[in-house]
């Protein structure tokens, strides 16, 4: 192996700390995480090889230090007469709620309330427990908000990676916690109806999680399981990630792992299938297209990763409108921006924010205004 490569392999692999044999929902926390990892420890790393690297790849560099978007369909495609899902607005929601990392350790962690006229925590929903050790994250990076905005629902992590999350729920104005069911991953319906989530996988790693529908009027409740020549394929272990439903209470849209660094993104109609690999897929394989929401017209806003953590520590994502029936790019929601980890519609399907570990953005007419500073992992909106 020549000298440039064993120095980026060890920077490489200093930056993912984690073994090449994870599961897609250990690399789906850990991705998150590794973003609070290189804020802090990126600057010693990079430090180390900046003179090896100036001396042997400055040469080589050239223009392919530019962020380069991944190859998509025109933007400039779209039609001009194509509204902007920020073009009507109403009034922006007073307040968000959001995973904030507040320290090196996951025992800091909690989940807020935050205030968008101030970018103040308002309130905090829920704690790390005291027991949470420093590397074992106390929160999956999703959260999920009822129609009525009166009810959060996030996840609280076990020991085992798959096996023992429990999505628990809180009110909105503050109260105790309730577990709802173990699983991952949870969404509520528009109508308020379905509760979607990614269950428990099977033993014994906990791989090949379901995404299980549950109607909340009945308790009655509809699995889609992994179907695979390959049942041990590591890329489709973890389930399904950021559901989100479609305005019709009826299609959810997910992602999933499709081999580092491309998390691929697809529609599912629930009212048939059998397996997850029935959904739609949306684009292309190769696009890093994940965490999307749902617009009001029905179409998808989602993060695309135009740089990955394999290029640039914490990577790169803008967000993009994306037409689901057939992948076609719509229009450029908000630029490149670093460390992007969740993406959030409010309930009208009007407003976008996203979070990163930079703070809370709002995005309004193609722009990112922040709304406050600070780290954060996932939000709701």
């Amino acid at each position: 192996m020549k000298f440039e490569e064993r120095i980026i392999d060890s920077v490489r692999d200093a930056l993912e700390r984690r073994p090449s044999d994870l599961g897609a929902w250990e690399r789906f926390v850990k991705r998150v995480g590794r973003q609070r990892t290189t804020r802090y420890a990126v600057t010693a790393l990079v430090g180390a090889a900046a003179v090896a690297a100036a001396i042997v790849f400055v040469p080589r560099l050239g223009n392919d230090r530019n962020v380069t978007p991944i190859e998509t369909p025109s933007l400039t495609s779209m039609p001009s007469t194509t509204p902007s899902p920020t073009a009507t607005p109403a009034s922006v929601p007073d307040e968000i709620v959001a995973i904030a990392t507040e320290g090196t350790s996951n025992a800091d962690d909690r989940i807020v309330v935050v205030s968008t006229a101030t970018g103040n925590v308002v309130r905090v929903l829920a704690e790390a427990k005291p027991d949470a050790g420093p590397h074992t994250p106390s929160f999956a990076p999703e959260l999920s908000l009822s129609p009525d905005g009166s009810t959060v629902y996030f996840v609280r992590m076990g020991e085992h990676f798959g096996c023992d999350e429990q999505i628990v729920s809180v009110p909105f104005a503050g109260g105790s916690e309730h577990v709802v069911v173990q699983g991952h991953a949870p969404a509520l319906s528009p109508d308020g109806r379905y509760l979607a989530y990614s269950g428990k996988g099977l033993e014994p790693n906990c791989q090949q999680n379901p995404l299980v529908v549950r109607d909340l009027t009945n308790g009655e409740e509809r699995r889609w399981t992994w179907a695979s020549e390959h049942p041990d394929d590591p890329y489709q272990g973890g389930g399904a990630f950021g559901l989100a439903w479609a305005p019709d209470s009826r299609h959810l849209a997910f992602y999933r792992n499709d081999g580092d660094p491309h998390w691929v993104t697809s529609v599912l109609d629930t009212s048939q299938g059998e397996t997850l690999l029935d959904a739609r897929l949306v684009g292309s394989q190769d696009e890093g297209w994940w965490a999307p929401r749902y617009l009001r017209d029905g179409t998808l806003a989602l993060l695309h990763t135009v740089e990955s953590i394999h290029s640039n520590p914490g990577g790169r994502q803008r967000v993009i409108q994306v037409d689901p029936s057939n992948g076609n790019v719509l229009s450029l929601l908000a630029p490149p921006a670093a460390g992007v980890s969740d993406l959030a519609v409010d309930g009208s399907g009007t407003f976008l924010v996203y979070v990163s570990m930079e703070g809370v953005f709002r995005v309004e007419d193609g722009e990112a205004i922040r709304v406050t500073t600070g780290a954060y992992q996932a939000v709701a909106w």
